[in-house]
């Protein structure tokens, strides 16, 4: 309901230095302030400033609040990410929307060699990535399917579930974020 809200902000088009308030119920303030600090919750209160910043040219508190809340969520983000590459990436979704979004906020921390290795490794031979780490696993055993008890998100599944579409553009936004940060990095 707040993205909603947030997209029905107009752009703001005075020059770059002069960042407007956003347009917002209090409820929606309240979740970015006070909502939770973990998992999909944590992501999309990032994503909210994210738009509201880059999409609307907007803040939601302050533009110094905002900076510094963007920064706080990455900050938890990271002990998330440190998390699940320690649990053996058991929820890869959450994980890749974590490097997404803070690298998109500059974070090259989030730019780790291990992390980039398991998550080319985990690409299918159709080029597209599964929702599952464990999918290739499966295949390699015989049991992928609906009958087998292995987790297809059949609302993203493609190509019969050996492709997740939401997985595969996170996974491609985060190479993406890799390639840049060599290319501005080193070249």
């Amino acid at each position: 309901m707040c993205l909603a809200k947030i997209s029905r902000n107009p752009i703001n088009t005075s020059p770059r230095t002069h960042s407007v308030k956003c347009d917002l119920p209090e409820d929606c303030h309240q979740s970015v302030l006070y909502g939770t600090d973990h998992g999909y919750a944590l992501t999309h209160r990032l994503l909210f400033l994210q738009v509201a910043r880059y999409a609307r040219r907007c803040h939601v508190v302050s533009e110094l609040e905002d900076t510094k809340l963007r920064n706080k969520f990455c900050s938890l983000c990271y002990r998330e990410c440190l998390y699940i590459s320690m649990n053996e990436f058991q929820d890869i979704d959450l994980f890749l929307e974590h490097i997404y979004f803070c690298s998109l906020e500059g974070h090259s921390q989030f730019i780790r060699r291990r992390w980039l290795a398991k998550i080319i490794k985990s690409q299918t031979r159709e080029g597209c990535f599964p929702d599952s780490l464990d999918y290739k696993k499966n295949i390699r055993s015989g049991r992928i399917g609906d009958d087998d008890g292995t987790k297809i998100n059949k609302r993203f599944s493609i190509l019969g579930g050996r492709c997740n579409a939401h997985t595969t553009s996170l996974a491609a936004g985060v190479l993406a974020a890799a390639v840049r940060f060599i290319l501005e990095t080193f070249y």
